[in-house]
């Protein structure tokens, strides 16, 4: 599960384990992009707070990991040679997901190698409420599968505008998450 994690919150948490419950998945891997080609922001924090945040908040679910793999290089996140990297460690056999909200999965087509990426891995989309998916039909012929869930609907732009304005943000994501963002001063104007 790929994301710039800018911060970590519950709704990818919850997404996360939606997916590794509904799927039986023996781990949920997050990997903070380095380098996003779709983000329009000229400011991302740093990857060591980004890495710290997500390290933090998935501490205590053993079923969940974290790579580094994106932010240890100087080019740009392509998700397309994240997951051509993890196939080479787990083997030609091994069942690869790719871990998205439905939102995601809309865009998917204007990645770097689309087909790549389908050919490589299974892409699970998370639906969200109001989120639009393709027809089942067209999932199915695109390697794609959908899972259904109630979501949690919280928005890492809108933390960090909460956070900008003084606005509280507690519940939105891990305590520890919010403690290292009040003591790194992260999004503040």
């Amino acid at each position: 599960m790929g994301g710039t994690f800018d911060p970590i919150h519950f709704g990818h948490l919850f997404i996360a384990e939606e997916a590794r419950t509904k799927l039986g998945l023996s781990k949920v891997i997050f990997v903070p992009s380095g380098r996003p080609p779709h983000k329009e922001r000229n400011y991302l924090s740093p990857a060591k707070d980004r890495i710290e945040m997500t390290s933090l908040a998935i501490r205590g679910n053993p079923f969940f990991e974290l790579s580094d793999i994106e932010v240890k290089s100087d080019e740009i996140s392509f998700t397309v040679r994240t997951i051509v990297s993890f196939r080479n460690v787990v083997g030609k056999e091994a069942a690869l997901y790719l871990i998205m909200g439905s939102d995601s999965l809309a865009e998917l087509g204007t990645w770097k190698d689309p087909e790549k990426i389908l050919d490589e891995c299974t892409v699970v989309a998370v639906r969200r409420p109001g989120c639009k998916t393709p027809e089942p039909e067209e999932l199915r012929r695109q390697k794609v599968s959908v899972i259904d869930s109630q979501g949690v609907e919280i928005s890492s732009t809108e933390i960090r505008r909460r956070i900008g304005r003084g606005e509280s943000v507690r519940y939105l994501m891990p305590d520890a998450v919010l403690s290292y963002i009040a003591s790194h001063g992260l999004y503040r104007s």
